[in-house]
């Protein structure tokens, strides 16, 4: 990796800077946007949502997708659940980010909310089920949300959905089977 130059530091700055602004001039009409199916809203998600508001904006869209969800589920209910992937899921939760300083304390409360995440989707998605990987993808949006809740908003199909369905989905993880290089990919993805 090379060192940047220091125009290119500014460039970069000021591209991120100017798509800060974009975004928060959005906000106060991001659920309006969402509902319309707004193609600005769908170009600026794909070129980056600025991390300072992702833990804004993921919630919102959390919501509008949940809105056109017609299929609930009962997340408190799956979570007392069993799931024929609960065996996999409890052997991946403590390889996940394990120098990460809050999934990295066996049985933290980060782990339990992983835990609970995945087995809810392997529940609801039971066609794909738990795949080796989606335990990063997940945890990189419980690091960004902070609540499992807001993040399990449960799907009825992979493009209709859950955030993490939805991203799954539109980064083209949907297959059945998460590689670590397509997990790898969405976490570069997430924090870019």
């Amino acid at each position: 990796n090379r060192t940047l130059t220091e125009d290119e530091e500014k460039r970069l700055k000021k591209r991120d800077n100017a798509r800060m602004e974009k975004w928060i001039a959005m906000l106060p009409d991001l659920e309006r946007l969402i509902e319309k199916d707004d193609s600005l809203l769908k170009n600026r998600i794909r070129k980056g949502i600025p991390d300072s508001l992702r833990g804004t904006v993921w919630p919102k869209l959390l919501k509008g997708i949940n809105a056109q969800n017609r299929k609930t589920y009962d997340f408190e209910a799956m979570k007392q659940m069993e799931s024929k992937d609960d065996y996999q899921i409890s052997l991946d939760v403590p390889r996940t980010f394990p120098d990460n300083q809050y999934f990295g304390e066996k049985n933290s409360t980060w782990q339990k909310s992983l835990f609970n995440v995945l087995k809810a989707i392997s529940l609801a998605l039971p066609e794909m089920g738990y795949c080796q990987g989606l335990n990063f993808i997940a945890a990189s949006f419980i690091l960004y949300l902070n609540d499992e809740v807001k993040l399990i908003h449960l799907p009825t199909s992979p493009s209709k959905g859950c955030l993490l369905c939805h991203a799954l989905h539109s980064q083209k993880l949907w297959t059945g089977k998460v590689s670590q290089r397509s997990s790898k990919n969405f976490r570069s993805y997430l924090h870019s």
